[in-house]
């Protein structure tokens, strides 16, 4: 029993590395499950035994980025900076990490909000969908230790504002990866200061922290 289960999970890491390689190479659209299946070696009976949709590898591959994306916002969170130097490393993890992995990121996504028709297994819908609200809720856990240095304005809702941050960093990111300052004749980096100014503004930050 325990072999076969190493099998099945030997089998699902292959997989996940040549669809990503796959996803990667040509692009999402021009990949098939049939593609994958030849990658690796396999029948396709033997790929829909681990994965039902190339959505659901599609979504995997994703939550494997996205923890290498936690763990380092985790430890931006973490650290001893200012609060200013910790929104500045965010919104710049998150810029990166979106221009490496945007079509996963939208992919996913639009499979969840039922855009795409398929089928994605309920525990992986619901590893996503924890793992945002666990970076969002430590975003507010950062603010709320600052409002109660008085460093930022008391009469905030550290949630709500934690949840507005994250997003207009996907707006920035967004921007930043399908090439908007063409469109707006603003440049992203004015655009980014101009956000992280703003925020802090908001917060009435006094840069004591």
């Amino acid at each position: 029993m325990a072999d076969r289960q190493q099998r099945r999970q030997e089998k699902r890491r292959l997989v996940l590395a040549h669809g990503a390689e796959l996803f990667y190479r040509q692009g999402y659209g021009s990949t098939s499950m049939q593609d994958i299946a030849i990658a690796c070696n396999l029948g396709m009976n033997a790929i829909y035994s681990v994965f039902c949709s190339k959505e659901q590898i599609c979504a995997e591959v994703f939550m494997e980025a996205h923890q290498v994306f936690a763990a380092e916002f985790n430890e931006i969170l973490s650290s001893e900076r200012s609060l200013a130097a910790k929104n500045r490393e965010i919104l710049d993890l998150y810029i990166s990490f979106y221009a490496r992995h945007n079509f996963l990121y939208e992919i996913v996504w639009q499979v969840l909000e039922g855009q795409i028709d398929s089928e994605i297994q309920p525990w992986t819908v619901a590893e996503i969908h924890d793992s945002f609200v666990r970076l969002v809720d430590g975003y507010a856990r950062v603010l709320a230790v600052a409002q109660e240095g008085g460093y930022i304005r008391n009469d905030l809702n550290v949630r709500t504002m934690a949840a507005a941050l994250w997003s207009m960093m996907s707006g920035m990111a967004s921007n930043y990866a399908h090439g908007t300052e063409q469109l707006t004749g603003v440049a992203h980096d004015v655009l980014r200061e101009t956000v992280l100014d703003m925020v802090l503004d908001y917060l009435k930050y006094t840069g004591g922290d």
